[in-house]
C-alpha cells in the first residue's frame, strides 16, 4: 500500500534507482484526449547523475503514492468527465473463495 498520508519513517524496500515507472503517452480518440503523464524519475526530477550517486536511496513510501496518486487521478478524472467511466467508492469487508476458485465478494 502506498497511502500518501503514511509517516515520513516508513520506507519503501527497494531503491529509488531501480523505481523504473515509465512515462505514460497520450491517449487519444474520438471520445477523450488525455495527456501523457511524466515517468517517476522526470515527476521527481531525478536524473542519472542523481541516481547513480544515490543508487542506494531508499525513500518514503508516501511518495511513491502520491506519485501512483496523481498518475492515476490525471486518467481517472478524465474518463470520469467524458462519461465514459463511473467511480464507486466502496469498501470490500470479506471475500471468500468458492470451490471452483472464482471469488466472490
Amino acid at each position: 500500500m502506498y497511502c500518501t498520508t503514511q509517516a515520513e519513517t516508513n520506507w519503501i524496500n527497494i531503491t529509488e534507482s531501480i523505481l523504473t515507472l515509465d512515462k505514460r503517452p497520450d491517449i487519444n480518440n474520438n471520445i477523450v484526449s488525455i495527456p501523457s503523464f511524466p515517468s517517476y524519475y522526470d515527476w521527481a526530477n531525478l536524473d542519472a547523475l542523481s541516481l547513480q550517486k544515490n543508487r542506494d536511496h531508499y525513500l518514503p513510501r508516501s511518495k511513491v503514492g502520491h506519485y501512483l496518486h496523481q498518475r492515476c487521478k490525471s486518467l481517472i478524472s478524465l474518463l470520469v468527465e467524458a462519461k465514459i467511466i463511473k467511480l464507486i467508492r466502496e469498501k470490500v469487508l470479506l471475500i471468500d473463495q468458492t470451490d471452483n476458485e472464482k471469488l466472490e465478494i
